[in-house]
């Protein structure tokens, strides 16, 4: 029996994470529908009740491949987002000075 897939939290988190080789940032092309085509920080939607460390860290690894322990986390900056008119969704930017292994491409 599979697990019923976990719902985004609401209103919408989405978190970003910055990642730093001395001068150099990550970011990667965007390939589905929003935003298609445009350059952003490793990024996810958090899931309902997940921790802010723990979702960031999850969502850093399925998209690079790329593992950092939750507790190296930290907030720096908050964005508030309203993309239409009844959605609210709010950006939160975390970084981590110990991350682990190489990103796929």
């Amino acid at each position: 029996m599979n697990p019923e897939p976990a719902q985004p939290a609401q209103p919408v988190i989405d978190t970003h994470v910055i990642v730093r080789d001395g001068d150099k940032l990550l970011f990667s092309q965007r390939g589905g529908p929003y935003g298609y085509g445009r350059w952003h920080m490793p990024s996810g939607k958090l899931d309902q009740g997940q921790p802010l460390p723990v979702g960031a860290a999850r969502e850093l690894y399925e998209e690079t491949g790329i593992t950092v322990d939750p507790a190296h986390l930290r907030l720096v900056q908050v964005v508030h987002h309203r993309p239409k008119a009844g959605c609210r969704a709010d950006r939160l930017l975390l970084r981590s000075h110990e991350v682990g292994g190489a990103a796929r491409h």
